[in-house]
């Protein structure tokens, strides 16, 4: 408290019970450090031309247009068969949504805009009746950008990540190991492009 007697630590000379000068109440001189601290100054206001991040849309493999005509990813007219799948079984698990295609398979999506990425799951169908094993490959306006090792029916599928950033066109290949793998029905579980 200001003005405290002897003992008192606050403003108080050394040694000494009397206040220090300018420290009591009603004194003329300037405010000391029990005083209320000046205000933080004000943050400037929002510059309304700040870059806002643009929301990610998710087109789903399964659920492309073929043949074009709309805005965003197509499957192009000419590509493998792809078979829409709601329950895709991979290694013995559900994987989700997805395609499965033939062993021997290319799908060009032309991507109609501005994408950043391609995810998915590749495995081989549980649906494939005999033991198999296939390569997968992931181009972007035909440069390979991604490709697995060999991937046997009954194992995990292999994640796959992708940036598309600059492409245009996105394609997915499949490739049987061996002259006996044509059979063999393999699956891109959960597949999906990412755009701006």
């Amino acid at each position: 408290m200001p003005g405290a007697g002897p003992g008192s630590e606050s403003g108080a000379g050394p040694g000494s019970g009397t206040p220090a000068p300018g420290s009591g109440p009603g004194s003329g001189g300037t405010a000391g450090p029990a005083s209320e601290p000046a205000s933080p100054p004000a943050s400037p206001p929002a510059s309304p031309s700040a870059p806002r991040q643009a929301a990610t849309i998710v087109h789903r493999l399964d659920r492309l247009p073929r043949g074009g005509g709309s805005e965003g990813p197509s499957v192009r007219e000419g590509s493998s068969r792809l078979w829409q799948r709601s329950e895709l079984r991979i290694g013995g698990r559900d994987r989700g949504y997805g395609v499965t295609v033939p062993a021997r398979s290319s799908v060009t999506v032309d991507l109609g805009g501005d994408c950043t990425s391609f995810e998915a799951l590749a495995g081989v169908d549980d649906l494939t009746a005999l033991r198999g094993a296939v390569r997968f490959s992931v181009y972007g306006d035909g440069v390979r950008l991604w490709e697995s090792g060999v991937v046997r029916r009954g194992e995990e599928p292999v994640p796959v990540h992708v940036p598309l950033t600059g492409v245009r066109t996105l394609r997915l290949v499949v490739e049987p190991n061996g002259l006996l793998d044509s059979v063999v029905m393999a699956g891109w579980a959960r597949a999906r492009i990412g755009c701006r």
